[in-house]
């Protein structure tokens, strides 16, 4: 039963990630006028940087499922190995332009304190993501994943947070800053949960600590 329900959650939270993507993208080869206030004029004013940002996240937020469901749906000989690359590869394109993006962020210096931080911690998981891999060691490197698209799909949840606030005809001046924080702190407490922060994370830190991982055989699957 266990199983089933994380199957259907994992299901869902790849949908919604599709979802978003999907639509973001639409809107985006629109132009900024498709986007409602206030976002709109400000797009207009950082418009490359937004197409950057919304077509490297958004592939991004596409690809991650396929690999994370790796374990479970084998790809073909190789092939995570390459999505895993575009992955890093649009997930140093969306630090570099979501960073610019961060400092005019909707909600005032609150909101742009949260986005600057956020693309701080961004960065420091996919170095540690693809250093985990350049070792081969492999269990280390899907708990990074893990928490790197974690943080991803904040986006998700601000989504859900501001469509909240729109229909509770909230003002979103007055939410913005704190639903930009708390939008990735579910990925904070997974990645305390999992030690990455160091030794003070729950009873399975030493069995999953970074220490510890380094000393677990590579799987035969990844052997090559």
């Amino acid at each position: 039963m266990r199983r089933w329900i994380l199957a259907i959650g994992f299901g869902y939270a790849a949908w919604q990630a599709w979802d978003l993507s999907f639509n973001s993208l639409r809107l985006v080869c629109q132009g900024p006028g498709a986007f409602s206030p206030p976002f709109g004029p400000k797009y207009a004013l950082e418009w490359p940087w937004v197409v950057g940002h919304a077509w490297s996240a958004c592939l991004l937020l596409s690809l991650g499922p396929l690999l994370l469901a790796r374990w479970q749906f084998p790809l073909p000989r190789g092939w995570h190995a390459r999505l895993g690359k575009i992955y890093l590869g649009c997930a140093i394109v969306a630090i570099l332009t979501g960073l610019p993006l961060s400092f005019r962020a909707e909600g005032g210096p609150g909101a742009s304190a949260s986005f600057c931080c956020l693309s701080a911690v961004w960065a420091w998981a996919s170095w540690h993501a693809f250093w985990a891999a350049r070792q081969k060691r492999w269990r280390l490197h899907l708990s990074w994943v893990r928490f790197h698209y974690a943080l991803a799909f904040s986006a998700v949840f601000l989504r859900i947070g501001l469509g909240i606030a729109a229909h509770l005809d909230w003002e979103l001046e007055q939410l913005a800053a704190g639903l930009a924080w708390l939008s990735w702190q579910p990925a904070m407490v997974y990645g305390w949960r999992k030690g990455l922060f160091g030794s003070a994370g729950s009873g399975r830190v030493a069995a999953e600590s970074p220490t510890a991982f380094y000393q677990h055989k590579l799987p035969p699957e990844e052997e090559s």
